[in-house]
């Protein structure tokens, strides 16, 4: 998931879906645009990187979720890029329901006036 929102201090909640998941955090970029749209960033090598597993069997979730020092990032996947801009719809929609208690109703029109939608992968 190449997302420069990412930083230092992120909190990324990752599904898992087999027994004896592993984690695997590919390469480390110096800068990057979201998109990455020539398949190309500046790339760096980690001087340090801290990872602290914790199994969170409360959390059943579909894609991977982002907490930031000021937001929550959600995501959705596909080939199809309107089909990933629904699963990330669908994603912020379910996360407002089950996290702010709001209905389906209020976290649509939410998501429609204050939800920006970036294409972080190509």
């Amino acid at each position: 998931m190449d997302i420069n929102e990412m930083t230092e201090g992120s909190t990324i909640f990752i599904p898992v879906f087999l027994k004896g998941g592993l984690i695997w955090t590919g390469d480390s970029h110096c800068a990057q645009g979201n998109g990455e749209v020539n398949l190309t960033a500046i790339e760096c090598s980690y001087e340090e990187i801290r990872l602290q597993p914790i199994v969170r069997k409360d959390m059943k979730l579909q894609w991977p979720r982002i907490e930031t020092k000021t937001h929550w990032i959600l995501v959705g996947f596909d080939e199809d890029l309107y089909k990933a801009f629904t699963n990330a719809v669908t994603e912020t929609v379910d996360f407002l329901v089950s996290s702010k208690g709001l209905s389906r109703e209020e976290a649509y029109s939410l998501t429609s006036i204050a939800a920006d939608c970036r294409v972080s992968q190509v």
